[in-house]
């Protein structure tokens, strides 16, 4: 059975491309012309004859036009701005603020800086000011790629302690950033890393921090309309249950029912609703809490690292049930069906397991070959 060959990519960090090449009609294989660089575009195959899949007599498949790009991930960095990130020691650091700018935007180490055309990073500052008629106080630097001088700019300028006691609406700002992020059309997938160092309260009632179910709620509705939710805790006067929560809603798992002190001081009292959606146990889902800025600085470097899939989008449809008859190489090594790889639809191959971390974490080439018959044009 003649095959063709339904991708060939250079993934360097974040390349994850898929492309489709035909076999001529001589049965020789016909390469991509250009290889999947870092910067999202689309490349094609110059296209030789008809676009017909069909194997004919002769063995031999028609050349096909065929376009294929990488999905770029979004991440909109949410940062807690309220006073005690610049009031309260972290580590051996006097503050948490800065140990937080460094690992993001510090020019020579900063994970926004390392990944800046392959990222399309965003981010917004959030406090209040104890009233709620402007509330949350945010500044925004909106996601695309190449993003890093803005994104440093807007950050250095929110570096200044706000002059008013700052809080931590974190509810509204979550709601705020799932809208920026709803606005990106681009392909790839979304998340909002979250850091913050408090408990939430809510823009009516700053005191007692009644938030979490607000935040609950936003981190939920994110994760229906497509965004995840990642969690950093920086210091400890954020709760490991409310953390709990907060990550397991972003990751679509069942969270936990709220305290019956939540209850009583929160809910009986008018200050918050009940509006989250909650279960008797919570799910498993990983948030951080890192104790110092070095494991800061790690933790936030394996978040943006794994945000990444490893699916690749097909210009083609693949028959799922003849998938198997396909063939994945990895830097020219075969990858077993269903260990490694895996269709999940007629146009999504996924790599899984630990080629999706070789993936991630090397420069690697990726070839998919089918069969003629396996493969149809969209």
């Amino acid at each position: 059975m003649t095959k063709r060959w339904i991708g060939f990519a250079t993934c360097s960090v974040l390349a994850w491309a898929a492309g489709i090449t035909a076999c001529s009609s001589t049965g020789s294989d016909i390469k991509l012309g250009d290889q999947a660089g870092s910067g999202g575009q689309a490349s094609t195959i110059s296209s030789g004859g008809n676009d017909d899949f069909t194997s004919g007599k002769g063995g031999g498949c028609n050349e096909l036009t065929v376009e294929f790009e990488k999905q770029i991930p979004t991440v909109m960095l949410l940062i807690d701005r309220s006073s005690s990130m610049f009031d309260n020691a972290y580590g051996s650091n006097k503050d948490r603020w800065q140990p937080l700018y460094d690992a993001l935007v510090d020019p020579g180490s900063g994970i926004v800086k390392q990944l800046d055309g392959e990222v399309r990073f965003g981010l917004a500052t959030y406090t209040n000011n104890g009233s709620d008629n402007t509330c949350p106080i945010m500044s925004e630097v909106p996601p695309k790629l190449d993003n890093f001088s803005a994104i440093q700019s807007a950050y250095d300028q929110a570096s200044t302690k706000p002059n008013f006691k700052g809080e931590t609406p974190t509810g509204p700002a979550l709601l705020r950033a799932t809208e920026i992020l709803e606005q990106v059309a681009e392909p790839g997938p979304k998340y909002i890393l979250l850091a913050t160092d408090g408990e939430p309260d809510t823009c009516g009632h700053p005191d007692p921090q009644c938030g979490q179910d607000e935040s609950i709620t936003a981190i939920q509705a994110a994760h229906d309309a497509g965004i995840g939710t990642i969690v950093i805790g920086i210091g400890n006067e954020v709760g490991a249950k409310h953390l709990s929560d907060l990550a397991n809603a972003g990751d679509g798992q069942a969270v936990e029912e709220p305290t019956q002190n939540w209850i009583y001081t929160c809910k009986n009292s008018g200050i918050s609703g009940q509006n989250g959606s909650y279960a008797p146990s919570g799910g498993d889902a990983t948030y951080y809490q890192p104790a110092d800025q070095t494991q800061l600085e790690t933790d936030i470097h394996g978040i943006i690292m794994g945000v990444r899939d490893c699916v690749f989008e097909l210009k083609a449809k693949v028959d799922i049930e003849l998938g198997h008859l396909c063939t994945v190489e990895l830097d020219e090594k075969s990858l077993p069906h269903n260990t490694s790889w895996k269709l999940k639809s007629e146009t999504e191959l996924e790599v899984i397991g630990t080629a999706c971390d070789d993936l991630k974490t090397i420069s690697a080439s990726i070839h998919i070959d089918c069969p003629c018959d396996v493969v149809k044009p969209l």
